[in-house]
């Protein structure tokens, strides 16, 4: 699941991130700034949500150490369910795995200085930067076949 971030936030402007943000003191952990967030963000119900752990941190463009924690939320049937705070989101969408792995619908961006980003172009906006970074690690690290997915993928 995939957020479109407004055009109105401080940083990072329309565009594409998972839900979440900074820990407040009130957070007792990082996975209560993420349940906390997501709940802030698009109206995502802590009873929905299954933590399965945290994952890799990885340092945004801005220096900022960011850990994702990975969830499980169950099959996403209708966008509308989700209540977005327009100060932050502009858009949920989600990305099917047959579209993450299908090669046709990835490149490779060159930031330079920043290096080498994957971008995922299966949806309606690109997944990138850092955002593409954690999606495409987090694809290399899971045993997709396991779950029923890889080359033979149906």
């Amino acid at each position: 699941l995939y957020t479109l971030r407004s055009s109105v936030v401080s940083t990072h402007k329309s565009q594409v991130s998972f839900p979440g943000g900074i820990k407040d003191e009130t957070d007792s952990d990082l996975v209560a700034t993420a349940l906390r967030e997501a709940n802030e963000e698009i109206g995502l119900s802590e009873s929905k949500v299954q933590v399965l752990g945290l994952f890799h941190d990885a340092m945004s463009s801005s220096n900022v150490a960011v850990t994702p924690v990975i969830s499980f939320i169950g099959d996403v049937l209708d966008l509308e369910e989700f209540r977005t705070n327009p100060a932050e989101i502009s858009e949920v969408f989600v990305l099917s795995l047959e579209k993450l792995l299908d090669p046709n619908l990835r490149s490779i961006d060159d930031l330079g200085k920043r290096g080498k980003v994957p971008r995922f172009n299966g949806g309606p906006y690109p997944v990138w930067g850092l955002t593409g970074y954690i999606t495409d690690l987090f694809l290399k690290e899971v045993d997709l076949e396991t779950m029923g997915f890889g080359p033979n993928h149906s």
